[in-house]
């Protein structure tokens, strides 16, 4: 199942952070969009803030994944009708 391999990946990547945090970011994006998927709103809003949280403190940020993750938690707000 999609969510239960994400949540391997997590916890690995979450474990070399200091080396990965981008690649952490990105599989949290992707966690949320699972999670969205399933119409778990409030998960997914979890998970894409967790990516930006770490976006926002890279010097490196990818503002164009960054702005989708922003985009993406509107979203959610909107189909979860708690905006």
């Amino acid at each position: 199942n999609a969510l239960l391999n994400h949540m391997k990946a997590i916890s690995i990547r979450e474990k070399k952070a200091s080396t990965g945090r981008m690649t952490l970011a990105s599989t949290y994006s992707s966690t949320a969009s699972t999670y969205y998927d399933m119409s778990d709103y409030g998960n997914a809003i979890m998970y894409y803030k967790k990516s930006i949280d770490i976006q926002e403190s890279e010097s490196n940020v990818d503002e164009s994944a960054l702005a989708t993750n922003y985009s993406n938690i509107a979203t959610a707000y909107n189909m979860s009708k708690d905006n």
